[in-house]
């Protein structure tokens, strides 16, 4: 008795499963999933042409796949290599100050550099809303990674004198990592080419005056 109703609910199901495709079928919904399936198998079609024709001649004239893949390949090297440039000025800003007093940029510095120069972003745009307002998500980041820049830079040559180092060992050392930071600074600006437009280096001083009177980095 089981079996049977097994079989027929089997056979009801069925039947309203046909039913159910039958109405979608002819409905707009149907008309669009097929769309989407001639789409999808025209694609795949496409592509099993296309790696016969790259199998057969790489250079030949019908392979053009070949160019989507080395159009992918160099867009990524680039910006790998972009990100290992700016991964290793960082790494010589932190060697730098490791010089300077024996141990890098801590956790707990990196994060207060953060949190001052958000507390300098919203303290400037208080005083200033106006100027502020036209602001891009992008020119704030830039504004507050350049103040953090040139905070760094009064801060490392605080550093410097703490040291036992020559006068002109310590001038050497505070002229390179101006360098580096100026580099730094020019990448900032190079991520974000609307920032001139914003007057983005009227909102850097701006920023910058309020973390002048805030706590150094570096303890």
């Amino acid at each position: 008795m089981t079996v049977i109703q097994w079989i027929i609910a089997g056979l009801f199901i069925s039947g309203g499963a046909l039913v159910i495709w039958m109405l979608i079928k002819n409905s707009g919904i149907g008309r669009l999933l097929r769309g989407i399936y001639d789409v999808f198998s025209d694609a795949a079609r496409e592509l099993g042409n296309q790696l016969s024709a790259c199998a057969k001649d790489l250079w030949g004239n019908k392979c053009w796949l070949k160019w989507v893949f080395f159009a992918w390949f160099g867009g990524t090297a680039i910006f790998a290599v972009g990100k290992l440039f700016a991964g290793l000025y960082r790494t010589r800003v932190d060697a730098k100050i490791a010089e300077a007093r024996g141990k890098g940029i801590t956790d707990e510095e990196a994060n207060r550099m953060e949190d001052q120069a958000n507390e300098a972003y919203e303290q400037a745009a208080a005083k200033d809303p106006a100027k502020f307002s036209k602001f891009t998500d992008e020119d704030a980041i830039q504004i507050k990674r350049e103040s953090i820049y040139r905070k760094l830079k009064r801060g490392f040559k605080e550093l410097l004198e703490k040291t036992d180092k020559s006068a002109q060992e310590k001038q050497a050392a505070a002229e390179s990592m101006d360098t580096e930071l100026d580099v730094l600074s020019k990448q900032a600006e190079a991520e974000n080419p609307k920032g001139n437009d914003n007057d983005v280096d009227d909102g850097v001083d701006d920023v910058d005056g309020e973390m002048d009177g805030m706590p150094d980095f570096f303890e």
